[in-house]
């Protein structure tokens, strides 16, 4: 059991933290919830399923086995009940899928009794998105002062963040809140 767990969007933001945790020395293990939330229905997963095969028919073939978008986050609620880490670890960069997705993370994790802390990945050195971070610059980032967050009141601000993502959704592209 690992007293930390890493989150991330996507299975190569999580390959890049698996390769921080295994050679550079970063704390803990990287889970990655297999996803693409920049566009799509958000508060259903079956309806984002069906969203996504119709958006991606003919070039991904990620939600081709899948019923459920939102398994991957009941997967890593069971993960956490079995486990039970000190805290997770949402990593996101400023782009608009990773923010949402910490938005997304923060309304999921919000009642959980470990800690969430959360690493921004700057934009400064290259495009703002964690699989675009080197393992080694990962694991540089996560100690860094001002980058790492641990406040009730931060998470439920994302929180708060992520359930008004879903009304401006419905009022404006008609996707159910």
């Amino acid at each position: 059991m690992s007293t930390l767990v890493h989150l991330a969007l996507g299975d190569s933001a999580a390959g890049c933290l698996r390769g921080a945790c295994q050679a550079h020395g970063l704390p803990g293990i990287a889970v990655g919830i297999p996803d693409d939330l920049s566009h799509g229905p958000l508060d259903d997963g079956y309806a984002r399923i069906n969203y996504m095969r119709a958006m991606y028919s003919g070039y991904d073939d990620w939600t081709f086995d899948a019923n459920d978008a939102f398994a991957p986050w009941s997967a890593l609620i069971g993960q956490l009940d079995r486990e039970r880490p000190e805290a997770v670890v949402i990593w996101s960069g400023d782009n608009v899928s990773e923010g949402t997705f910490l938005a997304m993370a923060c309304w999921q994790l919000q009642h959980r009794s470990q800690a969430i802390c959360m690493v921004a990945v700057p934009s400064e050195n290259g495009p703002p998105y964690v699989a675009h971070q080197s393992p080694a610059e990962l694991t540089r980032l996560y100690p860094c002062n001002g980058l790492v967050h641990n406040s009730d009141q931060v998470i439920s601000g994302y929180a708060g963040l992520f359930r008004k993502i879903l009304i401006l959704m419905l009022k404006y592209c008609g996707f159910r809140g």
